[in-house]
Formats: C-alpha cells, structure tokens, sequence
C-alpha cells in the first residue's frame, strides 16, 4: 500500500506541510470553541465538582448518575485553569489533541501511509468539532474517546511486532478499558468488544503472537482494568460512599430500565443527526469496512485497526441500546473516531480506483465527497464563536431571585443547574435539580422527605418542574405551594420562591 498515489493527479504533498497544515487546522477548529458557554449539563458537572473541591463526597453528598470520571474531568478542569467555561475548554482542547495524535497512529498502521494518515485527526477529533455546539462539548461520551482509542491503539500497535511480547500493551489496553469504564459505564461492552475480536485476530493472522500467548495477554488486560477500577473503589470505601459508588455506576441502570421506557423518537432523531453530521465521511468508511475485510481475508496484520473500529462502532451502539436515558444526540460523540478512521482506510482504496478505468467514476465521485470535509472544517472556524453567551441571563436571574437574601440563606434549584453554579452556593440535599426527572421511585421519597426537613430559604423551580414534582412527588409539590411564595419570574424559564417565614 506504500505505493499508492498520495493525492490527485501524483501529486506528492510533503509530508511535513501535511502535517503542520492539519496541526494548525485542527488547533483552529478547536481553538474557537474554549470561549464557548457552559450549558446545563456541563454546569451540573463543573457544580458538583465544585462542591467535591469544598469536601463533599459524590454520591454520598453529591448525587447523580453520571460516571465518576467526569466528575473527575471536571474537577481537574477547575483546579488547573479555574471553574469557567473557559478553563473547561482548555482541557478539553488537550484531552482531544491527545485523541488526535492516537488516531493519527491508528490510520498509520492501517494504512502503512504516514502523509494520508495526518488526515486522520481532522476526520475524527475534527469531524466532531465540526458538528458540536456547547450542549455537545466536554459529555461523557465525547471525552470517552480518548481512553476508547488509547486502548484501540495499545492493541493495535504492539499486533505488527512478530514475536515480541505483548504484555505491556495488553495491560496499557486494559487501563484505557478501565478509564473508559469510570466515564460510561457501559463502554465495558466496546472494551470487551476489543478483547474478542483481537483475540479471534490473533488466531487468524500468523503475524501475530501464537495462541499460547491468549491467556497472558486476555490476563494483562483486565489487569490493568483492575488497576484503574480499583482506585475508585478504595477512595469510595475511605470516604464511606463505597456502596452508593457501586449502585449508581453498576445497578442504577439496571433498576431505571424497570421503571423508564426509551424515547424511540428521540433517539431517531439522534441517529439521523450524527450521520448527518459525518455524511461527508460515509462513502469512503463504507469503503473503509470492505477494504477491512478484504485485508482480513488475507490476514493482512495491519487489518486489526480496521476491526477494532467495526466492532467499536457494534458494541457501542449496543451500549446505547441497553440504557434507557441514552437517546440523545451527544451520546453518539464517541462515534466520530471509529468512523474518522474508516474513511482514511478507504482513502487508499479511492485513489487506487483512481489509476483504474473502470472504477474511476465512482472513485472521483467519493473523492470530492470527501473533499467536503476542508470546507466544514474552514467554515466552522469562521462561524464558531458566534454561539451566544448566556452566562450573564443566570447572573441576572440570581441577583432577582435573591435580592434580599443574606449569606447564610440556603439555596435549592429545582431544574437548570446554571442558576445553581451562577449562585455560588451549596445544595442543602444530595440530589440534584437536574436529575429528577430520572429518580426511581424510592428515591423520590428519600428527595422529598429530605428537601422538605432542609427547607432552603429559596427555591428557584424551572419551567415544566410544577408537573414533574406534581406527578412524582405531589405532597412534595403542595409543602412548596403552602410554604413558599413567588417573588420573581426570570427570563430563563423560571420562578423564584422564598420562604412564607423569612
């Protein structure tokens, strides 16, 4: 594959401004997104990790049900450049050139094409960029994909080396599947995923290490899992949250699959927004899967990247389908890396169809496609800081809101969580306002008995909560009512109460 034509018409771009023009194109993209504002979700993480910073435990203090490896993300985040929106993105903007510098490997060894493999990193990190806005930065299932492809790579890359022991990159492999794991849970099915099929490949592919080495390689692997796993464990068990740990990451979404039904529709909709966001990619990661199994057929060493990013692209759709609440659209983040690299597979196989009479028509067609990519890219550097900031509505709301409020009041947001982080303060119950719509049943009871003995001084209630907690929660519903009077209505959807006897 060495020998295929580098670009159109022979033409052999040096491999140097290849690679600086892709470096300073994607530093571009994502350069423009680090003064992006804060949306509800990544206010609810950047609040919680805010309250862990101050000593409460998550889970124990804190609760919600996303990994605790965002929290983590997060925390981070704020320590090194402060708890803005700002801070936030500059890690992000590190985290993912990471991703990027790994799947420019992975389409290295895939290809054996260093100049063809510096597209790498624009069709996957900046393929996402390109589709995100700030509700899609900094999720869960986007900043999975570093430790998704670090374990992609650490089996991938040690597979060409006849002969030499694997252990090591098994055990590095397993620490990306355990990383993974603390961030979505269910991205254990893509780790295992990886696992099964290396392992068939190494069976296969004489190039590889014998089958006597399965067993050391399968046990490096959940080695280093375990060594990743293992160290939230034991900071939960010291803190007295071990159990709470345990349940929210590995029961709660067994027990919300009893009591919730996926939204179908959302969930469509999801779908038809992630293809549409890599419809430039799709003809040639199509081509990409063939070319994969072409290459698997004649156990073709370098066909490993290719399968793992296949069987990536099953198990986490399998993933999504066996979680209830996974049905929008940032939960397809991740995504953008499995089918960045499967098009630069299939680049290879367009430009040698090129050299051919009879496939030329269908390869210059998928060409300038693929050529569409550039142009998103450049157009979402002109226009992708025009999101608005709505940072300065919630100040606002909270300055309303808590007008005649003293230090000590305390403060409980039933609902967008960017009120809560604009003011400042605590949460008087572990639950947060924002994940009420996704408490069972029993915890229901425990939120409202709790809420109702803490009796914040103020309330602020979101649009759309008076019938969530009516229905949930209606003695809940009716102690605010009876105890609480409105004393201002904002501009973000929302009312403030205070207290009858303050």
């Amino acid at each position: 594959m060495n020998g295929y034509v580098n670009a159109v018409a022979g033409i052999r771009i040096p491999l140097r401004t290849m690679a600086v023009t892709a470096i300073a194109l994607l530093l571009a993209l994502m350069g423009v997104h680090v003064s992006m504002p804060l949306e509800g979700d990544q206010a609810l993480y950047f609040f919680g990790a805010r309250q862990m910073s101050n000593g409460m435990v998550l889970y124990r203090d804190y609760w919600d049900i996303k990994g605790a490896g965002v929290y983590g993300f997060y925390w981070l985040a704020g320590t090194l450049f402060g708890y803005s929106a700002i801070g936030l993105h500059v890690l992000e903007l590190i985290w993912f050139s990471l991703t990027a510098l790994l799947a420019y490997r992975l389409c290295a060894i895939s290809t054996e094409n260093t100049r063809l493999a510096c597209v790498g990193p624009l069709a996957t990190v900046g393929a996402f960029f390109v589709a995100a806005t700030p509700w899609h930065l900094t999720q869960p299932d986007g900043l999975v994909s570093l430790p998704l492809t670090f374990a992609a790579w650490a089996i991938a890359e040690p597979a060409l080396q006849r002969g030499k022991s694997q252990l090591l990159s098994w055990i590095l492999a397993g620490v990306g599947a355990g990383l993974a794991t603390l961030f979505v849970t269910a991205s254990i099915l893509v780790a295992f995923a990886f696992v099964v099929a290396a392992v068939v490949f190494s069976w296969r592919v004489p190039a590889t290490e014998s089958k006597s080495g399965v067993v050391v390689r399968v046990g490096g692997f959940f080695l280093g899992m375990a060594l990743v796993l293992m160290i939230p464990i034991a900071w939960f068990a010291k803190n007295g949250a071990l159990r709470e740990y345990l349940w929210t990451t590995w029961l709660y979404p067994l027990a919300a699959q009893t009591e919730f039904t996926r939204d179908v529709r959302e969930l469509v909709g999801s779908v038809r927004w992630f293809v549409g966001s890599v419809f430039v990619l799709i003809p040639c990661a199509l081509i990409g899967v063939l070319g994969t199994l072409r290459d698997l057929r004649a156990r073709y060493p370098r066909a490993i990247v290719g399968l793992l990013m296949c069987v990536w692209l099953a198990a986490g759709f399998l993933a999504l389908l066996v979680q209830y609440h996974y049905s929008w659209q940032f939960h397809f983040n991740h995504f953008f890396v499995p089918v960045g690299v499967l098009a630069i597979i299939g680049m290879p196989e367009i430009f040698r169809a090129l050299a051919s009479r009879e496939g030329r028509l269908v390869a210059l067609a998928t060409l300038i496609v693929a050529l569409g990519l550039p142009l998103l890219l450049l157009k979402k550097i002109i226009v992708g800081s025009s999101h608005p900031t709505a940072a300065t509505t919630y100040e606002d709301s909270v300055k309303q809101g808590l007008g005649m409020a003293t230090e000590d009041d305390s403060v409980y947001v039933l609902g967008d969580p960017r009120v809560m982080f604009a003011a400042g303060k605590g949460q008087p119950v572990k639950e947060n306002g924002w994940v009420l719509e996704v408490l069972l049943s029993h915890q229901w009871k425990e939120f409202s008995a709790a809420l109702r003995q803490s009796s914040p001084a103020y309330l602020h209630v979101m649009r759309g909560y008076p019938e969530l907690l009516a229905r949930n929660a209606p003695e809940l519903w009716e102690w605010i009512t009876s105890e609480y009077e409105p004393v201002h209505t904002d501009s973000v959807q929302g009312t403030w109460f205070r207290r009858r006897d303050l």
